[in-house]
């Protein structure tokens, strides 16, 4: 857990604070509290809280992670999310804002960022797979 002090420190724009809400019926009746032990060690959670077994309350930094990862992480391992209109709603406006900060931060995908990393790292090791062809080339085929 991120220290109060390291909150201040981080840009407020950039640190939000979101609720996820899971449906009522599903096989772990504690849904909220399962998944706040798994997203405690996710990089970029600075705070994650379950105050009822539906709901978990998060606060991340948007730099290292966004809502529509860490919803469509908790969604492949199993959890249900609740799906009435206004959380779906909420979600859409939720991912289109932070989809629009992050491509504002250089970030275009939310994926991309790390995908990126890792690109310029390749490029820059030796090895022998280059593409010789001139850039004007490459778009083409």
């Amino acid at each position: 857990m991120a220290e109060p002090q390291t909150l201040r420190r981080l840009e407020p724009t950039l640190v939000k604070h979101r609720e996820v809400l899971f449906q009522e019926v599903h096989a772990d009746r504690e849904q909220a509290r399962t998944a706040a032990g798994m997203l405690r060690t996710v990089s970029g959670v600075l705070d994650v809280t379950a105050p009822t077994s539906t709901r978990l309350d998060l606060t991340y930094d948007l730099r290292q992670v966004c809502l529509r990862d860490i919803e469509c992480a908790l969604e492949e391992v199993g959890f249900h999310l609740d799906n009435s209109l206004l959380s779906k709603l909420r979600r859409s406006v939720w991912y289109y804002t932070e989809d629009t900060q992050r491509a504002n931060l250089g970030c275009d995908n939310p994926r991309n960022c790390a995908r990126r990393i890792f690109v310029d790292a390749y490029r820059h090791h030796a090895h022998g797979c280059r593409d010789e062809r001139p850039e004007h080339l490459r778009l083409y085929w």
